[in-house]
C-alpha cells in the first residue's frame, strides 16, 4: 500500500514540483493550497504525513500543526515543515507545535525524501 502525503503550500509551482517528486518515488499525493484546506483534507482522510508550508495567507503552518496535534485523530501524524525561513526561532516554534522535522527551501530532493522516510518509519 502506498503511503499518502498531503502537500500544503500556497505556491502552485511548489505544490506541482513536490507532487511530481513524491509520485515518482512511489507516494500517493494530495494537495492543499492553505491551512483551512489542509485541515479539511485531514478531517476527510488522514494522510500518513503532512508536508506543511510555514507562511500561508489564510493561516500559518504553526497554527495548522498545532490544530492537527491537538486532535486525537491526527496527533500522531508526522508533520514536516517546509519553508524558506532559516530563522532559529521559527524552527523552534515549529518543533513546539509538533513538527518532527524542518526543511528549508530550496531543498535537495534526496534530503527531503530521506526525512520523509525517517518520519514515517
Amino acid at each position: 500500500m502506498k503511503h499518502q502525503i498531503l502537500v500544503v503550500d500556497d505556491d502552485m509551482t511548489t505544490r506541482t514540483l513536490l507532487s511530481a517528486l513524491l509520485k515518482s518515488n512511489g507516494y500517493e499525493v494530495r494537495v492543499a493550497e492553505g491551512g483551512t484546506q489542509a485541515l479539511d483534507a485531514c478531517n476527510a482522510q488522514l494522510p500518513d504525513l503532512v508536508l506543511l508550508d510555514l507562511f500561508m495567507p489564510d493561516m500559518s503552518g504553526h497554527d495548522v500543526a498545532a490544530q492537527l496535534k491537538s486532535n486525537s485523530d491526527s496527533k500522531h501524524t508526522p508533520i514536516i515543515m517546509l519553508t524558506g525561513s532559516d530563522d532559529q526561532s521559527e524552527i523552534a516554534k515549529a518543533h513546539e507545535n509538533g513538527a518532527c522535522d524542518y526543511v528549508i527551501k530550496p531543498f535537495e530532493a534526496m534530503e527531503l525524501l530521506d526525512k520523509i522516510k525517517r518520519a514515517m518509519a
